[in-house]
């Protein structure tokens, strides 16, 4: 960060970058010095270790379908149509008109700043555009967007090469984290002057994507899930969640769920197992009911279930290879020879 801060042009050094970077270190650091106690803990530690993995992720549920509510600053509000923005591509076609819940929504200065942001809060309709197109933009650019004055993005509606794209502002943006946007490829035609249109909207965790243009109609619907966090820390500017969103989030409630099951394995006791599945069983259950989110997947109940089991079964494969001397029995690893 100090070189950052006095050598390299073009690199902004930061206070979060700092504070982050060190702490990701030294958790690191921790982690490999402790690696005997998390890789092959006896029945002691590994409920400790249990009951504090399963608190850390119960509490990274509530704060991921927290992030997910709409965050729509209070502020006056700016239309915008094809805008050049400088930091995105800029739309190449024809905007035709757009609209929020029925209301015209016209590219200057919007006096009922506090009636759009209403509806869009309440979901009270979806935002709309009609629009020609030009040559398809590399990357993505908005075709309909509403900023605020200070430049904070509401929300956006666009395209990326024959991509529909379509993000809106939440809590997520509060955390300095990517927000969620979805995405429906081949959705827009790729050859200048083609008439189409657009209908996009989140409404009590449910995103809607609709794109019409002549001779067909496409159309995508996303339930948001706290599972979603994985996305929020994408390096890719821009991205936008499509078809492959739910083996990815399936592989991240695996990953997460893998070292629970294992050291609820390895604690010894039924109970630690029962209370690990009903522990993980319920946060799925009641965490979106409580962010009215929409109810977990049935994907994500069978990527959590194979998470624990093989969890389990990796903690049975090392006990038994403890016991036949094929794994150490120590709590601590035998330093290497240097």
């Amino acid at each position: 960060e100090t070189i950052q801060f006095a050598w390299l042009a073009g690199r902004d050094a930061s206070l979060s970058d700092l504070l982050t970077n060190t702490i990701g270190a030294t958790v690191t650091g921790w982690l490999v010095h402790h690696r005997g106690i998390l890789v092959l803990p006896n029945r002691g530690q590994a409920r400790w270790l249990t009951c504090v993995a399963l608190g850390a992720w119960i509490s990274l549920e509530a704060a991921a379908a927290w992030s997910l509510m709409p965050s729509l600053p209070a502020t006056a509000y700016w239309g915008q149509w094809a805008p050049d923005l400088g930091f995105l591509d800029r739309f190449g076609g024809t905007v035709l008109g757009a609209a929020v819940a029925g209301d015209s929504l016209r590219p200057h200065r919007l006096p009922e700043s506090g009636r759009l942001r209403q509806q869009l809060l309440e979901g009270a309709g979806p935002v709309t555009a009609r629009a020609i197109t030009g040559a398809p933009p590399h990357d993505l650019a908005p075709i309909v967007s509403v900023f605020d004055g200070r430049s904070v993005e509401v929300f956006l509606l666009g395209q990326r090469r024959d991509e529909a794209f379509f993000r809106v502002r939440t809590r997520v943006s509060d955390l300095r984290l990517r927000p969620p946007a979805i995405r429906i490829q081949n959705a827009v035609p790729p050859t200048a002057g083609v008439s189409f249109s657009l209908a996009a909207s989140y409404v009590r965790g449910h995103y809607s994507l609709r794109v019409q243009a002549p001779g067909h109609i496409f159309e995508r619907t996303f339930d948001a899930t706290p599972n979603w966090a994985w996305s929020f820390f994408i390096p890719f500017a821009n991205y936008a969640l499509g078809t492959n969103a739910g083996w990815l989030t399936a592989l991240w409630v695996v990953g997460l769920l893998l070292p629970i099951g294992y050291w609820a394995g390895r604690s010894g006791t039924r109970l630690g197992l029962v209370g690990t599945w009903g522990a993980v069983g319920l946060t799925l259950a009641l965490v979106p009911r409580i962010f009215a989110l929409p109810a977990a997947h049935l994907s994500e109940l069978a990527a959590a279930a194979t998470g624990l089991i093989l969890g389990h079964a990796s903690a049975r494969w090392s006990i038994r290879a403890g016991r036949s001397g094929l794994l150490p029995t120590g709590h601590r690893f035998a330093p290497s020879a240097s």
